[in-house]
């Protein structure tokens, strides 16, 4: 079973319920950096998702984009950040951000559930070979 069929299994109660959740101030000026769509993606998926979560980066200038390969945190020589077109998000329970990664299978479902939805492609960190759990991008395949 694909992870994205497993995210999806996951979110189909919330699919039903509005979640109640509401973004921090912190998500909405990470939010504020990016793509329309992916404002849009991430709005619904705060309303489907099982679990609450924060969007902990958005874009990222050049300067921050090298400090996070030469620190470990990132591996690619350019990064769909730098470009707006992609966010990271992480888990918020009881109170404090988790990076349990049980907790992100229901927050992607909440995203492929409304990627579907809005007709606004996805990949996933979960589907990559190194997995990147917090990772949501727009599909390079239509957004450039």
């Amino acid at each position: 079973m694909s992870f994205r069929t497993k995210a999806l299994g996951a979110v189909c109660m919330a699919c039903i319920a509005a979640s109640g959740y509401v973004f921090s101030q912190r998500s909405l000026d990470n939010l504020n950096e990016v793509h329309p769509h992916l404002q849009k993606l991430s709005e619904c998926a705060l309303e489907k998702t099982p679990t609450d979560f924060v969007v902990v980066d958005g874009w990222r200038s050049d300067e921050e984009h090298a400090r996070n390969v030469a620190n470990g945190v990132s591996w690619t020589k350019r990064s769909r950040h730098q470009d707006g077109m992609a966010i990271d998000v992480a888990a918020y329970v009881n109170g404090k951000i988790t990076y349990d990664t049980s907790y992100y299978v229901g927050i992607a479902g909440a995203f492929y559930f409304c990627s579907e939805k809005l007709d606004i492609p996805i990949v996933h960190g979960g589907e990559w070979r190194v997995k990147d759990y917090m990772h949501i991008e727009l599909d390079r395949k239509v957004y450039q």
